[in-house]
């Protein structure tokens, strides 16, 4: 394609196509630019560390570590990060399949959740009243399809002192 001429006040002419041209070899460059999966990094092992001692703290003593539930968003910003770099360096190489994403995702988490939830459903026969254990019960049922949060968002406040003593209230973050 011809490049545009523009005619400035001074009467010099100005060719588009030059710039438009490095424009294109950049763009071109930044496009052929490969994305690797990472490897394990402890930088980032530690910051997930941090996020999830910030938690822990913050559920132990709300008025000392008032801001510990930001654990909770750096730790989501480093999730986004790792996944987003697998799921772009398996699409670069022509290999991400949806269907194996979240099987994968399923694999890893499913075993783990359904003994969390088995532990919690024998524990809360001892500690809650009969209301407390059908609530407890529905969030487990939600949690095994990945949408607790959408049952924790109808029924409670996150920040509320009676969402502290749901033993089951974490869950949410599977479902996101």
């Amino acid at each position: 394609t011809r490049g545009r001429q523009f005619d400035s006040a001074s009467g010099h002419k100005v060719s588009y196509l030059l710039i438009s041209n490095q424009i294109t070899k950049q763009l071109e460059m930044n496009l052929s630019t490969r994305v690797y999966k990472i490897t394990q990094r402890d930088d980032i092992q530690i910051y997930r560390g941090i996020a999830v001692i910030a938690v822990l703290l913050y559920h132990f003593d709300t008025n000392t570590f008032k801001y510990g539930y930001l654990g909770v968003d750096v730790f989501f910003l480093i999730s986004g990060f790792v996944i987003s770099n697998l799921v772009i360096s398996k699409l670069d190489d022509n290999q991400f399949s949806i269907k194996r994403f979240y099987f994968q995702r399923f694999r890893r988490i499913f075993p783990s959740l359904i003994s969390f939830i088995f532990f919690v459903q024998v524990l809360i026969y001892f500690f809650l009243d009969h209301e407390f254990i059908i609530q407890t019960t529905k969030g487990n049922i939600y949690s095994i399809f990945f949408l607790s949060n959408v049952y924790f968002s109808q029924i409670l406040d996150y920040f509320n002192i009676s969402a502290s003593k749901n033993f089951i209230i974490n869950l949410w973050s599977l479902s996101v």
